[in-house]
């Protein structure tokens, strides 16, 4: 039990002291404002021409389709002792032409691309006020994280001095 009373006194009276807490107004003379610089990252897009080139294939059998013509023209023209060189002389230059206009064609065009870029601004931001306040005829100085007008409500405890 003699041990017991110091707790016991301890805790009664820290609950005591908590009920002298109680809530008033003070008088705010100056709220200043507080900045902070502050970094955006602002997209917008960014487009330009470009000029591209591809590939255009023509059919794969031109050269074929050019022997065989050419085969028949060359036989056709030639004599009947030199039909089969004339056949033979005809399709490979048949298969030449055919393979040179089968060639792949270049094209070019002018395409517009686009790309999203971020331009960085920088801002100033509020980010608290240093509010100093009168109660009692004393100044006090806080910061907040904003305006209280022209009253601060604050809390007040009274504790034994002694």
């Amino acid at each position: 039990m003699k041990r017991l009373m110091p707790l016991l006194m301890t805790v009664i009276s820290s609950s005591a002291m908590a009920g002298h807490e109680q809530a008033d107004y003070a008088r705010v003379t100056s709220a200043v404002p507080v900045y902070k610089e502050v970094r955006h990252e602002v997209p917008r897009q960014h487009c330009w021409q470009e000029t591209v080139s591809y590939e255009s294939r023509r059919h794969s059998a031109a050269p074929l389709v050019g022997a065989i013509i050419g085969g028949l023209i060359g036989n056709h023209v030639s004599s009947d002792r030199d039909a089969p060189l004339g056949t033979f002389l005809g399709a490979g230059v048949g298969a030449a032409i055919g393979s040179h206009s089968q060639r792949n064609e270049r094209h070019h065009h002018i395409e517009e691309r686009c790309d999203t870029v971020y331009d960085i601004e920088w801002h100033e931001e509020v980010v608290g006020y240093d509010v100093t306040y009168r109660y009692h005829g004393r100044n006090y100085k806080t910061r907040l994280p904003y305006d209280p007008g022209k009253r601060l409500r604050i809390n007040v405890s009274v504790t034994p001095a002694g």
